[in-house]
């Protein structure tokens, strides 16, 4: 054999190894399809488990929806074991009479801004207890929430007028 053959083969076989790298990657799940995966698990396990024997002074479902944007939107506010905290909210939107799908609640969270997430508190004042402990429950799903975390739901106490006891 000779150099120039040598340089073939070589050739040929780095072609090889580069179409197998490639059918690899084809293999390997994707990202985004890895989350969906994520969302259906989440709303399958929070429909079979909601969050029932709570207490829910009936209220619209347009209530029901704000209360559940303003929690998806404290939950986004620190990403660390979002999927934990997207379990919580769906079963407790379950347990709301909102059937919503995980990816439906972490969508509510993204499309919500400062002055809907203020306007939205204001008027749930009537639910200002449960929802404070909510957002302590949610924050802390992980047992490793953060200073700024309390900090927001602080910020919603004085929104809501709570006194300091």
């Amino acid at each position: 054999m000779n150099l120039t053959e040598l340089q073939i083969q070589l050739r040929s076989i780095e072609e090889h190894i580069s179409n197998l790298q490639a059918e690899i990657e084809k293999m390997k799940p994707r990202e985004e399809d890895e989350k969906k995966a994520m969302f259906e698990k989440i709303t399958k396990m929070a429909s079979k488990y909601p969050l029932e024997g709570r207490y829910f002074p009936k209220t619209s479902n347009a209530d029901a929806k704000a209360y559940i944007s303003c929690l998806s939107y404290i939950s986004l506010a620190d990403d660390r074991k979002i999927y934990d905290k997207l379990l919580f909210l769906c079963r407790l939107s379950n347990g709301m009479g909102l059937s919503m799908s995980s990816e439906d609640v972490f969508k509510l969270g993204l499309e919500i801004d400062e002055k809907y997430f203020e306007k939205a508190c204001s008027e749930l004042k009537c639910q200002k207890y449960s929802f404070l402990a909510d957002a302590l429950i949610l924050v802390n799903i992980t047992e490793d929430a953060t200073e700024a975390s309390f900090r927001l739901i602080a910020d919603i106490a004085k929104i809501f007028e709570c006194e300091k006891e």
